[in-house]
């Protein structure tokens, strides 16, 4: 068993950084941990993209990604708008959470469903000069976290971020189930009951080393066990579609948001 405590500590005391340039192959002495012992198949998807960029989100840039029609940035897909306009009653006047964004999209769709203020958690050093906008790089947001100062926010939201987790590909340090560790740190950071919307290429379990995941039926089990109850799933295809659920068995992965509840505490 663990705690959040325990969980915040050990991204604390975890290197901020993995090797550069990232492995080309998947380490072996933690191949079978990657793979579930195999059962999990590998597609070889190399890429090294480590933020070397500085962003800097103005009032003048976030005002124009407001005028757009939101359609999740650069995936061109009305599931972002749909999700957020479905489940509008949990997003206004409420404070969220954005995490993995780059360019913000998100933040701007969020506001324009009556966020009252977006923290976003991202490793690039962003600069924002918005109102009820801040940004948190992760290791201050685990200061903030032991320090006993986090409030829980009302929702979550990340999109095409956690599947990247652990794979070294933005310089992140290497990890099998960095994705996982996340999940749980995000169940500590919201209220009781609040929302997470999780956006991430959902089908057959398939690891595209060191690209991302695709979540099928085993990565998902791991992601979601007891800590999270399934609202509503929405796909690029079918919009809203809850029954896929049950299966996951898309041969052709999509870029799919899984709309879920927090239990617990």
């Amino acid at each position: 068993s663990f705690t959040c405590v325990d969980l915040f500590d050990k991204q604390r005391l975890s290197p901020t950084e993995g090797p550069w340039p990232p492995p080309e192959d998947i380490p072996s002495d933690l191949y079978d941990s990657f793979t579930l012992n195999g059962l999990i198949p590998v597609v070889n998807s190399y890429y090294n993209d480590a933020y070397l960029y500085h962003y800097v989100w103005s009032t003048e840039v976030i005002n124009q990604y407001r005028n757009l029609t939101n359609k999740c940035g650069p995936y061109h897909s009305a599931i972002c708008d749909l999700s957020m306009s479905t489940y509008d009653v949990f997003i206004r006047d409420q404070i969220g959470l954005v995490v993995g964004s780059i360019s913000p999209w998100a933040e701007a769709a969020l506001f324009n469903h009556g966020a009252a203020k977006i923290i976003t958690v991202e490793y690039a050093d962003i600069i924002a000069d918005y109102p009820n906008l801040s940004i948190l790089k992760p290791s201050k947001l685990n200061e903030i976290y032991l320090s006993g100062d986090w409030k829980p926010v009302d929702f979550i939201f990340t999109f095409s971020s956690l599947e990247h987790d652990g794979l070294g590909r933005y310089g992140d340090p290497i990890n099998p189930f960095g994705d996982v560790e996340t999940m749980y740190r995000l169940h500590c950071l919201l209220k009781p009951d609040g929302l997470l919307f999780f956006g991430v290429p959902t089908g057959n379990d398939v690891l595209h080393w060191n690209s991302h995941r695709v979540y099928g039926k085993m990565r998902l089990a791991m992601m979601f066990q007891n800590w999270w109850k399934i609202v509503d799933f929405f796909t690029m295809d079918t919009g809203s579609n809850l029954t896929l659920k049950l299966s996951y068995n898309k041969v052709i992965y999509e870029e799919s948001i899984w709309v879920l509840q927090k239990i617990g505490s």
